[in-house]
């Protein structure tokens, strides 16, 4: 008997699912949608769509940030990020001059 075979090993998401659900859930309550408790988030390569439950957002900052919080759940038995906790925080900002934003794409 393989190893693999008594592990039962078998796929499951990383991190990367949750924090796009935060953000997309973060960036949604700056622009005033309603809160969802689920985004859901196309896999990439793939047709498939996933439902990521969100725990909760909130604007901060007088209203121009707002914070997203979802919880890790891979459904892999042996996963260490299980119930770990992601915060995202989005917020906008105007760009007055490009010279001055170091981060700003300047291929446009």
């Amino acid at each position: 008997m393989h190893i693999f075979q008594l592990l039962d090993l078998k796929k499951g998401f990383s991190l990367p699912l949750w924090v796009a659900a935060s953000a997309k859930a973060a960036v949604k309550k700056l622009l005033n949608f309603p809160f969802d408790n689920y985004e859901l988030i196309k896999i990439t390569n793939s047709n498939d769509v996933k439902k990521v439950k969100v725990h909760s957002a909130a604007l901060l900052k007088k209203n121009n940030a707002a914070l997203a919080i979802t919880f890790a759940n891979s459904g892999l038995n042996l996963d260490l990020t299980n119930n770990l906790e992601i915060w995202v925080v989005a917020s906008f900002f105007q760009i007055k001059d490009l010279d001055t934003c170091p981060k700003a794409n300047r291929s446009f």
